[in-house]
């Protein structure tokens, strides 16, 4: 029975440093895929942060397209009314040479 008791010892040792190195192995495995997780993390923060950077230089000029086209249209706006006074003095100032016109031909008369 001794010997049977030290063979079955000997299996039972040889299988729990089996069942280690298995152990040794799962672990090694398991730190590898947290890092690649890790790893996998940080790049999708960077794209996040990238994508984000993106969104808001977009936002920005968007915001600088919006104020051109507000200054663009502002301008547009104050041609139009400098060129609607112009139009306005002009024609006063017609109306006035004729009443002059009419005045001095009244005097002359």
């Amino acid at each position: 029975g001794t010997a049977a008791a030290a063979l079955g010892r000997e299996e039972l040792v040889a299988q729990l440093a089996t069942m280690q190195a298995a152990m040794d192995d799962a672990e090694k495995q398991a730190k590898a895929l947290v890092k690649e997780a890790a790893k996998a993390a940080e790049t999708a923060k960077t794209a996040t942060h990238d994508t984000e950077e993106i969104e808001g230089r977009l936002v920005e000029m968007q915001a600088s397209l919006d104020a051109a086209e507000a200054r663009g249209a502002a301008t547009e706006l104050a041609v139009a009314a400098a060129t609607a006074t112009a139009t306005r003095d002009e024609e006063e100032l017609r109306a006035k040479l004729v009443e002059m016109q009419t005045a001095l031909d009244a005097a002359e008369t």
